[in-house]
């Protein structure tokens, strides 16, 4: 994920919950003021309440925990539906001169690996490589673990994507001559 909308949609989540809290917290004050206010400003006589003081806030703060709870579920969905979408989907594209920033696997119990003696003492991983595609761009990857042992850190060459998924990288060899600055 792009870390902009990841900070984004993180940020939003908190702002939900944040919100939300602060809601049902004005709702339980003002409601018990309310409480307490209508029972100190009855009639003597047939008990009735004159005024219900605070109490008329509480839907007020009803509306507030709505907009924290919506706030933070849709930040849960669009997060999983940016997170989950084009996987594999796409046609091929072929990005010359990408630039390989890192790698690592990720274990079952989502334990990220960067030293390849790890690799070893783990089965399942997923192996991710970060490309920088052009010089503002850099996205994750994930290969297979022949693609991740031809993607050296640090290297240039020509990648095969589909989706988030890097079919074939060819390291070059040497520098080129129109590459990314660094």
């Amino acid at each position: 994920m792009n870390p902009l909308k990841e900070k984004t949609v993180g940020c939003s989540l908190v702002a939900g919950i944040v919100i939300c809290a602060c809601g049902g917290f004005l709702s339980l004050l003002f409601g018990m003021g309310g409480v307490f206010h209508g029972v100190a400003s009855r009639e003597p006589g047939t008990d009735r309440i004159v005024d219900a003081g605070t109490l008329n806030w509480v839907p007020t703060t009803f509306s507030i925990m709505g907009v924290g709870v919506f706030l933070a579920l849709g930040s849960i969905v669009y997060g999983l539906y940016y997170s989950n979408r084009g996987s594999l989907k796409g046609p091929r594209q072929v990005i010359e001169n990408a630039k390989v920033l890192s790698r690592y696997a990720v274990t079952k119990e989502n334990v990220y690996l960067t030293d390849p003696v790890d690799f070893d003492y783990h089965e399942g991983l997923v192996y991710c490589v970060q490309l920088q595609t052009n010089h503002y761009d850099k996205f994750e990857y994930r290969c297979s673990p022949e693609v991740f042992w031809q993607c050296g850190e640090g290297v240039y060459g020509e990648a095969e994507i589909q989706g988030k998924w890097i079919g074939r990288f060819t390291p070059y060899i040497g520098r080129p001559t129109s590459v990314l600055p660094t």
